[in-house]
């Protein structure tokens, strides 16, 4: 996917395991930067770089066997978003329980 913003192309991709190395600091410096400014992400201010570098390294193992996926948004080379979707591990996960027995 590509959104132009006039300056220069926004692009919207699905990072895999051999991607994700490459994207880890520009990841940790937005979670960083978006904890910062007061973003309700799961994490309490003041996150520093090296911890939320850590904790996107964490991820790289689910993204490499498939339970994760991870779509990252950049302008340019600088990282701008990121999506993630955390996938079922059984086969029963994500169902609801049948109550009406």
């Amino acid at each position: 996917m590509i959104h132009d913003t006039g300056s220069a192309a926004t692009t919207v991709r699905r990072l895999d395991a051999k991607d994700l190395p490459g994207c880890l600091e520009g990841l940790a410096e937005l979670l960083a930067d978006t904890v910062a400014g007061g973003a309700s992400v799961g994490f309490l201010a003041p996150l520093d770089r090296a911890d939320a570098l850590a904790w996107w390294r964490g991820r790289a193992e689910a993204v490499a066997d498939g339970r994760l996926a991870l779509w990252v948004a950049r302008d340019g080379e600088r990282v701008t978003g990121t999506v993630s979707l955390a996938l079922p591990t059984s086969r029963t996960a994500g169902t609801a329980p049948n109550w009406s027995s």
